[in-house]
């Protein structure tokens, strides 16, 4: 009998488990368009929230579409607290000189991740542009 009541506790335990439902969302710039343009020095915005398990983390990734080589923007971890919502509100978080070509194209992609290691992504594609062109 009572090993019928640990087999029982550990289906019932296996199966309530909740799945991650995160969502990651680029605010700016805007993941709908083909491209767009994008005025350094600037700032990459977005909303990441999961109800259920809380974040464990998020980065800002840039892809050069011409080398193919990433850059890790941002990364942030969240070890003492498990927050269900983060805004991304960095100022001046892409720079010219250090992250970006001036006129080339590349995509942003914010991830985020929960404590399972699942993760999620939102992207968009950018022409760099400096601040006083059009």
């Amino acid at each position: 009998m009572k090993k019928l009541l640990i087999f029982f506790f550990l289906c019932t335990t296996v199966f309530a488990w909740v799945g991650s439902e995160a969502t990651v969302q680029l605010v700016y710039p805007q993941p709908s368009k083909t491209w767009q343009p994008f005025f350094v020095p600037g700032a990459v915005y977005g909303i990441v929230f999961n109800l259920y398990q809380g974040i464990a983390g998020h980065q800002v990734i840039l892809e050069d579409l011409v080398t193919h080589q990433t850059k890790l923007i941002k990364e942030t971890c969240f070890w003492n607290y498990n927050p269900s919502v983060v805004l991304l509100t960095e100022g001046e978080l892409i720079k010219a000189r250090r992250d970006v070509v001036i006129g080339r194209k590349y995509k942003v992609i914010l991830r985020a991740f929960d404590w399972n290691g699942d993760y999620w992504e939102s992207t968009a594609i950018i022409q760099v542009r400096r601040r006083n062109e059009r």
